[in-house]
This record gives C-alpha cells, structure tokens and sequence, in this order.
C-alpha cells in the first residue's frame, strides 16, 4: 500500500510498545464481545456501601474477578467472559451476599444490585439469580443466541451465523437484490439486511475481534465461520447499541468461541448424506437419467478443557484450550442438457435449420449487404450452406474441441448433447479452531485464537474435453489471529488490548493452460496477453466453452485496539476508538473472450427477425458480435479505518440508568499502492461554488 499506511511489521512494532504500557494507550477502543457487570451496594436502609469486594467467579473454571464500590456504592465488572457465575458481596460486618447461577451473554450490561444485612462475614444470604422483567441498565436491542440453541436449532450446512436469521428484521438479500427466505442461496451470510440496512455491511465479530474483509470492494464480507460445536454463542443487535461499535451500515453480528474449562469435553460426529438417500432431479426423471454419484460427509471433532500434564503441568484453574476441526466432502451432481453444432453445422450445412414452429431459418452472407429503398438487405448462401473456403480456420480448429451430439434435439434443434459423464461437482472443505486462555495473575488475563479454513471445489466438464471445460478450481481461503490481554489496574480501572488480523482469499484457478497459437492466434498477440488460455467463447443459442482466465481477491484486516472501562461515582465510561488498515489486493490473468450472436447472419444487418441467422453460423465466418482481450492492471488497494468515541452509563437512580455516548467515524479514501487509479475523495478539488461561470442558482 501506499508509503502513508503501516506495514504489517509497523502494526506489530505499534502492538508491542501499547501492551508494554497500556494506561498510555487508552485513547484506543474497540468493539467488545464480552459482558458487564454493574450495580450498587446498600445496606438495609438503602445508604450507599463503600468498600464492599464483589467477587464473580466463573463456574466452568473457577476464575475470578474482583473489584469495590466506590463512595456511590457502585461497582462494575466489565470485560466478563460469557457463562454462568456466582456473584459474592463481602464486607466486615455485614452477611455475606450471594447470587448464584447469574447468566451472561455477548456484550450484556447486567445490573445486579445487593443489598447487605448486618450481621459477620460467615453468615451467608444465598439467592437464585432470576431474569430481570426489565432491563434498566442497557439500551440495546437485539436477539440472543446460546449454546444450547446452537446445538439444538437445525442447520444446512452447520454455518452458525446463518441463525442470525432468527432476529427481528433481519432478511436475506440475494443477488438479483430481491428478498428470499432461503439464507443459503447464493449471496449467503454477507448478504442479510437488518433493519434496512445494505447487504455486506453488517459488523462481524468472533470473539471481540473483527471477522470481515473487503473482499471485492464489498465493506464488510464475513471471514471465517465456526462450527456450532466451538461457538460459545451468537448474539446479534441491531439498534440501539453503545458507541462503541462501529464501522456498521446495519447490525453487529458478533460470536464468541468457546473457552476450555477445568473439565475435558469432547464431541466427534459426523453428518452422512449419499444419492441413496435423495431423490433424482426433475430433469434427470424426465429424461430417464439415473441419479448421480452425490456424496456429502461431514465429520468434525471438538475437544476442549484444561492444559494438564499429569506430573508436568496442572493447568486447571489457569490454562485452558480449545481445538476443533470440521471437514465437508461432498460431491453433488449437476445435470444439465446442453446445445453442440450437428455435422452438417459443423460443415457450414444449415439446410435443416428451422424455429419452433418448424418454420425454416435462413442464413445470410455478410459480405452482399445491399441498399433496398430506405434500407439494407443481405444475399442467403445458395442452399444454406456455408461455403468450406469461407469457413474461418481458427474456428475449424476449435471445433475438434466440441462434443457430438448424443440425445434427441427439441423442436428447433436444441438440446441435443445430454453428457454422460463429468456432470459432478466435487467440493472439498476444512477448518480448524484453536484457542488458549491464561489466567496469569488476578489482575492479567491472556487469551489468543487462531482460525483458518480452505475451501476448494472443481467443477463439472459435462464430458467436454480438456481444456475447454476444465478442471478449475473455485478456492476460498479464511485465517485469522486474535490476541489480546486484560488488566485490572485498579477497582475502578479495567483496560484490555487486543491486536490481530483476518486474510481472506478467493479463487478462480484455471489447473490448465492452453497456448492459443495452436488455434491460430497471431504470437505477437498471444506473447501481450497476461496468461495462456484456450479463449472464453459465449453463444446465443449454443452452450459456450473456454478457460477465460485466473482471477483472484486477496483481502487482509489488521486491527489493533485498547479498551478501557473507568468507574466514576455513579458514572461507568468507556472511551477511545480503534485502527484497521484494510488490503484489497485484486490479481486478474485471461486471454479473449467472444460473443457470438445471428447478427452477422441475419437478413437486415441492423433489424434481427426470428426466421435469419445463426450465431454458430457467424462463428464458423470468423465474426464475433463482441470480444475482448483485456490487459488487468491487477490493483492492490488500500484504505484505513479509524472510531472514537466516548460512552457514559450513569447510574441516575435504582431502576434509571442513562446510556449516553457519542461516535465519529472515519474511512479514508481508497488509495492503490502503484498510484494507478484516483479513488475516493479529493480535498484539493477546486469547490462548485468557486468555478466561473457555474450558475448554482438555475436560470439563465
């Protein structure tokens, strides 16, 4: 990228010197995953108690953390991973508090208030947490998805955010940008609107950490996706939401991995789908074809729980990991009837050509193009037949590459190529999810996960031969990095800082070239072209063939952030913003194509009736209505993210707490990292009111 934007080692320079002294870093903040824990601490006439110590300690590994009120009595917990808790208030001479099995989600604000009897430290008054009928301390609306749910809830494919579906006034968009209640078509995740907000927009997270790229100048495409046994929960808001999230056309979609607890859990399993199972295709029935090789498997194994090595190293309370892997193996059948030339087509003999109606075609010379009154007609070739000298040679030769006929032509002609093999699609996928988390101290917390997933598919050659109908491999490529630590400085004084990156990449690769001088090409044109392949040929009534080219999206986000949370009397802040910078890199390889249509063959070389021309015609003469050789500049672009903001949560009264924040947000405009191409926003541009002669006002 251009010179004024960090390079990978910069952002790790920058990571490094902000961990060694995170006070100074403060001023940075990002979104945040994990819960907040806040209220007040009275005693039995409702004064307020300073100094009482409250405690939440995290039943699946004991870990605890700790803070006091301060003079307000009112104490906050923020940066709480989510699970079930006990919450404890102790302070000498009064009872201990304690509120057990208290449920936080993603991103939760809970207020939950103690009150406080006289009385020693070892008398205990145990309650139940229960669910508050109205929540007084967090503005937010959205819908909440756990683990149980995840588990539970059917899903095609196993993708977890495909549930984000499940919140008010979430709908998929797919790509012809109309509203379809199938969230798995093409378009999948990226393309949900919530709340009328564009496709590709949404923020998403995994774990707290941006998991989005810019793949193909879309702002927010979704990276990695984990399977429902390694998510934790899936929470998606989508109003209402505290300042600190950002970068957002629509809602926040944020997920959260799970976390090793002190005991080992494992989960193996394996979803099996095969054609004995399914049933034929409408068009494989109608034309007696038996169903096809379809073969989906899709294994996956899951293990989380403590670091223990019996006699080495006893993690639990301290160490925890997860790992999960999942694969998909499938391969699907797409039958399809396709159109090829008859050898009498192939010989320039177009006797038999007819419509529909059986009423015949005629194909006409381009080359007699004669003024007929106001307008110009063309000769037909004597018998229909193209001429064997006027047949264009690199055509010829591309026709050895075309398959015969085999299966019953319809009414016009079509239809007559039904392939007897190569009609499978074979999809290949797996992904890998690790996690650690560390308890170092009392007061600092690690945690850092790595995730990566590839996905190759090869599509069907219907039985064309090679190249012209592959092999070609679409390839999607996920991984990312987050790591990120959390101090408590003091009671009222939590900071966390996190750094990372996501890398998506995304495929076209053609496993064949095809050096194009063997169909005739001139070699000084071939020797321009970016790569080797057999050309990209489209017909209007015949199936098309050809290699077209590589292309590929390479897409990388690296993020860095420091949240902080400071209590203030009866005032709970969070301040700061946070710093992406966002790689598009965009490398394209092709040769030619060409287009093909019964413009060159038809009666009126400008006005097209049903009954002239043929675009296999205008092939076999050479004449392609478009083509193209383009010449990929390949760009590499760029830009960079920044968010402030500043939130307040004042605790106004018992049952009032006031959310107040404010955001600014700023994209900078794309640059590319060879100054090839002026995008985005020019502010040297002269003004529109400051041009000559430029009336503003309308009139004369």
């Amino acid at each position: 990228m251009s010179k004024n934007y960090l390079g990978k080692g910069r952002v790790g320079l920058l990571a490094r010197v902000c961990l060694s002294g995170v006070l100074a870093c403060t001023a940075v903040l990002a979104q945040e995953s994990r819960a907040t824990l806040t209220g007040t601490v009275t005693d039995p006439q409702g004064a307020a108690v300073p100094g009482a110590t409250i405690t939440a300690k995290l039943l699946a590994t004991n870990a605890e953390t700790k803070t006091t009120t301060n003079a307000a009595g009112l104490y906050v917990l923020p940066f709480l991973d989510t699970g079930t808790y006990t919450i404890t208030a102790t302070l000498a001479g009064f009872k201990t508090a304690v509120k057990d099995g208290v449920s936080l989600g993603i991103s939760e604000r809970r207020q939950l208030d103690f009150v406080l009897e006289v009385g020693v430290v070892s008398e205990t008054v145990t309650v139940s947490a229960s669910a508050e009928l109205l929540d007084t301390a967090d503005a937010n609306r959205g819908t909440d998805i756990d683990a149980q749910k995840i588990a539970d809830l059917p899903l095609l494919g196993k993708n977890t955010y495909t549930l984000a579906y499940q919140a008010n006034g979430a709908l998929h968009i797919n790509p012809q940008g109309s509203i379809t209640d199938r969230p798995y078509d093409n378009g999948g995740m990226d393309a949900i609107r919530i709340n009328g907000g564009q496709a590709f927009t949404n923020e998403y997270l995994l774990d707290g950490a941006p998991n989005t790229n810019v793949e193909r100048g879309n702002p927010n495409s979704l990276s990695f996706v984990p399977p429902p046994e390694a998510a934790e929960e899936l929470t998606v808001m989508s109003n209402n939401y505290d300042a600190q999230y950002g970068r957002t056309g629509g809602g926040v979609i944020s997920a959260t991995l799970k976390s090793g607890t002190n005991k080992l859990h494992g989960t193996a399993y394996e979803y099996f789908r095969n054609k004995v199972l399914n049933a034929n295709t409408w068009q494989g029935n109608a034309n007696n074809t038996p169903r096809g090789p379809f073969q989906w498997n899709q294994p996956g194994v899951t293990v989380n729980g403590p670091v223990y090595i019996p006699k080495v190293y006893d993690g639990r309370n301290k160490t925890f990991f997860l790992f999960s892997w999942e694969g998909i193996y499938q391969n699907i059948p797409n039958y399809l009837l396709q159109t090829v030339p008859t050898d009498a087509n192939r010989a320039g003999d177009f006797s038999s050509a007819h419509a529909f109606n059986g009423t015949p075609i005629t194909i006409y010379d381009p080359t007699t193009v004669q003024q007929v009154g106001s307008g110009y007609v063309r000769q037909p070739f004597p018998g229909n037949k193209i001429p064997s000298n006027r047949i264009d040679p690199v055509a010829a030769k591309m026709m050895q590459f075309m398959p015969e006929p085999n299966f019953p032509a319809d009414a016009a002609g079509f239809n007559n190529y039904n392939p007897q093999s190569g009609t499978v699609t074979m999809e290949r996928y797996n992904a890998y999810t690790i996690k650690f988390d560390q308890v170092i101290t009392q007061s600092e917390r690690f945690s850092i996960h790595y995730v990566e997933n590839k996905r190759w598919q090869t599509g069907p050659d219907y039985g064309w031969p090679t190249p012209v109908k592959g092999p070609n491999n679409f390839e999607r490529y996920n991984q990312g990095a987050n790591a990120q630590l959390t101090s408590t400085l003091s009671p009222s004084m939590v900071v966390t800082t996190r750094f990372g990156f996501t890398e998506h990449i995304f495929a076209n690769i053609m496993k064949t070239t095809y050096d194009p001088t063997q169909l005739g090409f001139p070699a000084d044109q071939v020797a321009q072209a970016q790569g080797q392949f057999f050309p990209n040929l489209s017909f209007s009534n015949y199936t098309g063939f050809g290699q077209g080219g590589n292309n590929s999206d390479t897409s990388t986000n690296w993020y860095f952030n420091v949240a902080a949370n400071k209590v203030m009397g009866s005032h709970s802040l969070k301040f700061g913003g946070e710093v992406r910078d966002l790689f598009d890199n965009q490398p394209n390889y092709t040769f030619a194509s060409f287009s093909f249509s019964n413009g060159w063959t038809q009666r009126d070389p400008v006005n097209a009736d049903a009954n002239s021309g043929n675009d296999f015609a205008s092939f076999l003469l050479g004449l392609p209505a478009s083509g193209s050789a383009p010449y990929s500049a390949s760009p590499a672009f760029g830009s960079r993210y920044y968010g402030l903001y500043i939130q307040d949560d004042w605790r106004i009264a018992h049952n009032l707490t006031l959310n107040l924040g404010g955001r600014w947000d700023y994209d900078s405009p794309l640059t590319e990292r060879f100054n090839r191409e002026n995008a985005g926003f020019d502010p040297t541009a002269t003004s529109p009111l400051q041009v000559p002669g430029l009336n503003l006002k309308g009139g004369l």
